[in-house]
C-alpha cells in the first residue's frame, strides 16, 4: 500500500469513526431534543463528551489526510478545516441553547469555519473531477449549502420560521452530508492516484 493509498484509508476511517460516535450520542443520549438543540450541546455531559471529541477529532484526521494527498488551495483549505475542528472541539459551547462565553463563542464560529471550507472542498475537487463523482460532488456540495444557510440563518435570526424549535435537524444533516463529502474527495484521490501514471497523478492532486 502507498503513502496515499494509506492517507486515503485514514480519512475515510476517521470519517467512519466520526458518524458512529455521532449516531451513538445520538441514541445514548435521548434527553437531548434532537429537532430543537444543537449538536454540540453532547458535549456538555458524558457520555456525549466524549463522543464528541472523538468525532470532531475523526473529522479532522481525515480533513488532515486528505490535505497532505493534495496541493494548492484545496491542502489550504483542509488543512484550516481540521485545525477548526480541534479548536471547536477545545472551546464547548455553554449549556442550553445560547451563547454567553468566550469558549461558547469561539466554539461556535471555529465550527462555522470547519464546515464552511469543508463546502468549500468540495466544490473545488468538483471543478476539476470527472465522471460520476462529479454529479455527485455537485449535488452534495449544493444541499451542504442549503443546510448551512438554515444553520446560520436558525443561529443568528432564532425567531425566523420558529428557527429555534428546528434548529438541530439541519445541523444533524450537515454533519452526515459533510461527511460524504469527505468520503467522496478519498475516494476521487484514490482513483486518480490508481488511474494516471506518476507524473500526472501529481498534477492531478491539485484538484
Amino acid at each position: 500500500m502507498t503513502r496515499r493509498q494509506t492517507l486515503h484509508v485514514v480519512a475515510i476511517a476517521g470519517v467512519v469513526l466520526a458518524a458512529a460516535s455521532f449516531v451513538f450520542m445520538f441514541v445514548a443520549m435521548p434527553e437531548v431534543d434532537f429537532l430543537r438543540h444543537p449538536v454540540s450541546i453532547y458535549e456538555n455531559k458524558q457520555p456525549g463528551f466524549t463522543g464528541y471529541i472523538i468525532a470532531t477529532a475523526g473529522i479532522a484526521v481525515s480533513c488532515t489526510a486528505l490535505a497532505l494527498t493534495t496541493t494548492g488551495w484545496p491542502r489550504l483549505v483542509l488543512a484550516t478545516a481540521a485545525l477548526a475542528f480541534v479548536v471547536a472541539a477545545v472551546f464547548p459551547t455553554d449549556p442550553g441553547t445560547g451563547v454567553d462565553t468566550v469558549a461558547g463563542y469561539i466554539h461556535r464560529y471555529a465550527s462555522g469555519t470547519g464546515f464552511g471550507l469543508v463546502i468549500i472542498a468540495g466544490f473545488l475537487a468538483f471543478a476539476t473531477t470527472t465522471g460520476w463523482r462529479r454529479p455527485a460532488l455537485l449535488w452534495l456540495s449544493v444541499t451542504n449549502v442549503v443546510l448551512m444557510a438554515l444553520v446560520v440563518i436558525n443561529t443568528f435570526f432564532p425567531t425566523f420560521a420558529d428557527g429555534r424549535d428546528w434548529r438541530g435537524l439541519p445541523q444533524r444533516l450537515l454533519l452526515f452530508t459533510l461527511a460524504a463529502v469527505l468520503v467522496m474527495l478519498a475516494s476521487n484521490r484514490a482513483s486518480t492516484a490508481g488511474s494516471r501514471r506518476p507524473r500526472e497523478a501529481d498534477a492531478a492532486t491539485r484538484w
